[in-house]
């Protein structure tokens, strides 16, 4: 098999049949349910109802500049928090020394949960995007610092004793030696991250920052429209699949082994 077959076949998803199967399963009792009257709630619609909404949904401007948004801040503070993440959480893998100084705050900090800070990012930042931005960085840093920082502390000291051996550069060490050691670790905290960056964005549109698909959700609900609600919704869960499907085939790709979860 050529290299660019392999690396086209890392990239298919694998479909999980018993799965999609039980899906389905659930969904056609949730229609059955709702038809039959035995769920009798005035703002819980059937399957068929929401899908029936969707394809409106999806050819609206607004909804795709909602989405926009959404997505862009996601990724923006995704990446930002990533690299902070890597760069710290490598200095603290490195440094005994830092480690010990650093562990206590970074864990109190670590262990606030990002939704009690938005008084204060909004007293910094106002009612704006830029609180959106501030909150999914400062979520999106944690989950890649402390793997990162997990990963290179765990790193087997020959390859390092090895690399001082051969008198290469400390950054040298760090960027061909360490952290490709750690890289596993450092991949699953990418991922977790990612998926952290997504869901402050929607809370930080819902509560902070008036616009997106958050902002969107709470307009559909304050106007008693449940279907167009769980478009939403399922906008938004259909899109962390898609990222977490995407970052798990690249990783597969760029790092073979690495990504492999």
């Amino acid at each position: 098999m050529t290299a660019p077959t392999t690396r086209a076949a890392l990239l298919v998803p694998r479909v999980n049949t018993p799965g999609l199967v039980t899906a389905a399963g659930l969904l056609a009792a949730w229609q059955a349910l709702v038809s039959t009257g035995v769920i009798t709630f005035v703002f819980l619609p059937g399957p068929l109802a929401i899908a029936a909404r969707m394809p409106a949904l999806l050819g609206s401007a607004t909804f795709w500049q909602d989405y926009g948004h959404t997505l862009t801040y996601s990724l923006s503070g995704w990446g930002m928090g990533a690299a902070v993440g890597i760069v710290v959480g490598s200095a603290l893998g490195i440094s005994k020394a830092l480690r010990q100084w650093t562990t206590t705050s970074l864990t109190v900090l670590r262990l606030i949960p990002a939704i009690a800070l938005l008084p204060i990012a909004a007293l910094i930042f106002g009612l704006s995007a830029d609180l959106e931005l501030a909150l999914v960085t400062y979520v999106a840093t944690w989950p890649v610092l402390v793997s990162t920082a997990g990963g290179i502390e765990k790193v087997d000291p020959l390859l390092r004793d090895v690399a001082r051996t051969l008198r290469i550069s400390r950054l040298r060490e760090l960027t061909q030696v360490v952290v490709p050691s750690a890289i596993g670790p450092i991949l699953v905290g990418l991922r977790l991250s990612l998926s952290s960056a997504l869901v402050l964005a929607i809370v930080s549109e819902m509560i902070g920052n008036p616009a997106g698909l958050g902002n969107a959700i709470n307009m559909a609900r304050n106007a008693l429209k449940p279907e167009l609600t769980f478009c939403y919704i399922i906008v938004v869960g259909v899109t962390a699949i898609g990222l977490n499907g995407i970052f798990n085939a690249l990783s597969r790709v760029l790092v073979p082994g690495g990504g492999q979860r």
